[in-house]
């Protein structure tokens, strides 16, 4: 009996998992889904070369070339959604701050009063 009780102990002290820091929906789905597609572009158009009759060499360059050519816009596409998160963050954030000072200012000059 007394080790199953020390077992029910274990089982139940748990420690507090540390809360993980994730990013925004939006920026994780851009980010997964520009990954996932630049990926799949470069094996297929390996596999379409390699079918083709190309020497591996040649179809691993037009892979390669296949990547960069739509890494690009891509990049630059997840870069001005980052971008504009952080800004509509960091508005949200000025207002707050704002109102926060609007609030303590009236409350100081209502209690001088």
């Amino acid at each position: 009996m007394a080790k199953k009780e020390k077992n029910k102990t274990k089982v139940t002290e748990k420690k507090p998992s540390q809360a993980k820091e994730r990013l925004p929906i939006l920026l994780d789905f851009t980010f997964s889904v520009s990954s996932l597609v630049i990926f799949l572009i470069g094996i297929i158009t390996m596999a379409l070369s390699m079918f083709a009759g190309v020497d591996v060499l040649t179809a691993a360059m037009r892979g390669c070339v296949a990547m960069f050519g739509l890494g690009i816009p891509t990049w630059l596409i997840n870069f001005h959604i980052s971008q504009n998160a952080l800004e509509s963050i960091r508005l949200e954030l000025a207002k707050a701050k704002e109102a926060q000072k609007n609030n303590s200012g009236s409350s100081t000059i209502e209690f001088n009063a």
